[in-house]
């Protein structure tokens, strides 16, 4: 297996925030689980299936070179990533993606976000699913857009038409059966791509796009043959929660080979290994020549937290190596910290936390200082933490609201991702 994470581009955005000028890098995360090895699956994901042949072959898939496989006959599991993630502000965007093999009569696959690993307790329904998916699920003749609390059917067919709320941009009117045997992509495989737009503090708008895909991975077109939105959805469970898990579904007996799915994350959110606590930066600012820096940290990982604050460095993604602002211990929605005066110049900042399972980071948040002194020791002495408002206006955090602060935030992120090979 191999989780990729690349790195693109730099600054790209400014803000104005609470009178403060503030130049903003946030971090992209794209996870890629390709399960060309046959233990990637145990090692990255929990699953609870109820029935059917669902496993991790080192052969077929994209390439010859790997896949989940699913035997003919009903299946029906739902695998959620051990890795969480934290829910990002407002102008966070998630693109899930995966090729299928459909070759049954009849059944779905599908992916997306759920809060609650893989259970008894936590799945079920038809297409079988997490309970509170935020998700997709695909089957040959349309899909069926999940917000938690409500499941839409829609159609790839125009003709046959769509349940409310669902927006058509491209429909595929040659056959009723898209995903059918003999009726759409001549390989039999398909690349969905899943997207959630998190539009407003309490809604999201989602998106699903299909492709024609050749066995290599390669697309037939560049354009999709078919594309529907659902949007302003509450998704409540997903919003509220402290982590959230990425998943995909496998129910009855459509897909026999699901491969290469992928995670882009988008606009500041973090990915959390297993075990660690979340931890979000929230923003960070100069403030007459020193950096201002808010954080958050949501959930403690299943161990308690024994420090959290913030580091900062001239090199992207500090860690505890570098110059650290400790701020305190436990769970803390609300906390700041501040450096004291630097040296001119641009530093790249994040939220840290640490309990005995490890130490996550938040988004890499890069700060142009102009205001400092133009030489001499910036190490970090006299520098300041507190836990409960945010600094610059006294203000309680609410997570709800993070771009409310800054109106016409605009940050577009450079993006990072790390290769790790199992």
């Amino acid at each position: 297996m191999q989780i990729g994470m690349k790195k693109f581009g730099a600054l790209v955005g400014a803000a104005m925030l609470v009178g403060l000028s503030a130049s903003f890098a946030s971090a992209s995360t794209e996870l890629t689980f390709d399960f060309d090895s046959t233990g990637d699956l145990a090692a990255n994901f929990d699953g609870y299936s109820t029935g059917g042949t669902i496993s991790n072959s080192s052969s077929g898939g994209i390439g010859n070179t790997g896949s989940m496989e699913i035997a003919p006959g009903d299946a029906f599991g739902v695998y959620t990533t051990k890795s969480s993630y934290a829910m990002g502000p407002v102008g966070s965007t998630y693109v899930f993606t995966a090729f299928l093999k459909s070759q049954g009569p009849n059944g779905y696959s599908g992916m997306g976000f759920t809060a609650e690993p893989s259970s008894a307790g936590s799945t079920g329904g038809t297409p079988f699913r997490p309970n509170d998916a935020l998700g997709i699920s695909v089957h040959g003749g349309g899909f069926k857009f999940h917000d938690g609390t409500t499941t839409v059917d829609g159609f790839w067919r125009s003709a046959l038409g769509e349940g409310s709320g669902i927006g058509t941009v491209t429909s595929y009117d040659v056959a009723d059966q898209m995903l059918g045997v003999g009726t759409g992509s001549d390989s039999d495989w398909y690349k969905v791509v899943f997207t959630v737009y998190r539009d407003t503090a309490t809604s999201m708008d989602t998106s699903v796009k299909v492709y024609f895909a050749n066995a290599d991975g390669t697309l037939v077109d560049s354009s999709p043959k078919a594309e529907y939105t659902f949007n302003d959805r509450p998704a409540t469970d997903i919003l509220g929660a402290t982590k959230i898990h990425a998943y995909f579904n496998l129910s009855g007996n459509r897909v026999y080979n699901f491969d290469n799915f992928s995670v882009n994350l988008d606009g500041g959110i973090s990915v959390i290994d297993e075990g660690n606590p979340v931890v979000l930066t929230v923003d960070a600012s100069e403030t007459s020549g020193a950096i201002a820096m808010d954080g958050s940290v949501t959930d403690d990982g299943g161990a308690s937290v024994t420090e959290y604050g913030f580091v900062y460095s001239t090199t992207p993604d500090p860690t505890t190596s570098d110059a650290t602002v400790s701020v305190g211990s436990g769970i803390d929605p609300d906390y700041s910290g501040t450096t004291a005066v630097l040296d001119n110049g641009t530093y790249h900042v994040r939220a840290y936390a640490t309990n005995a399972g490890g130490t996550s980071y938040g988004a890499d948040v890069e700060v142009t200082v102009t205001a400092g002194s133009s030489g001499g020791d910036s190490g970090g002495a006299n520098q300041s933490g507190s836990g409960s408002t945010l600094a610059a206006t006294g203000a309680p955090y609410d997570a709800s609201g993070l771009v409310a602060l800054g109106a016409g935030l605009i940050a577009l992120g450079a993006v990072v991702r790390r290769r790790v090979r199992r």
